[in-house]
């Protein structure tokens, strides 16, 4: 696909867990919360007057991890986001906006569903923590509630309130 060449490049990558992560976890069926996620975004891709725009990013939060990797260390980073705002046009103008982001730590979440509340954040939130203002040409009578909005259901499909799971507050990175 002609998107997927824009953005695949050395400098667009970062090393990500795996098992649990971005695919099954040994022991669990079904796919990872990072891949759970990227399949959703997928399926909730408009059309006709509709526009999603997906922002990804990694944080480094904590004390930096890094392997080894030929001669140079490579940083891993502690957690990955993603930022999701739907837009709908009149006339070529923006007449309506929702916004709702997903942070995970970069760790195993075996059996885990993308959308428990512990991974559920607002894209103000996901802005303060890695310092960027990622939808600044939204319309600020837009952009102010769709950046606050925490209810994910009008991505997910689910209630705002399914999770059980203690957000990870500290990074065990283990063997990587």
């Amino acid at each position: 696909m002609a998107q997927n060449k824009q953005t695949f490049y050395y400098s667009n990558q970062a090393p990500q867990w795996q098992s649990g992560f971005n695919s099954s976890a040994a022991g669990y069926s079904g796919d990872g919360v990072w891949q759970q996620l990227e399949n959703r975004v997928v399926t909730m891709t408009p059309s006709g007057t509709t526009m999603l725009y997906v922002l990804t990013g990694v944080l480094y939060e904590g004390s930096t991890t890094t392997k080894p990797s030929g001669s140079l260390n490579v940083p891993i980073p502690s957690h990955f986001y993603k930022c999701i705002m739907k837009c709908t046009f009149s006339n070529g103008s923006i007449n309506g906006a929702q916004g709702i982001a997903f942070v995970y730590s970069n760790e195993s979440h075996p059996g885990e569903n993308y959308y428990d509340s512990a991974y559920v954040t607002s894209i103000d939130a996901i802005e303060a923590r890695a310092g960027f203002d990622f939808f600044a040409a939204v319309p600020a009578n837009y952009q102010t509630s769709a950046e606050a909005n925490t209810n994910h259901s009008w991505f997910t499909g689910q209630s705002s309130s399914n999770s059980n799971i203690t957000p990870v507050t500290d990074n065990n990175w283990g063997d990587l």
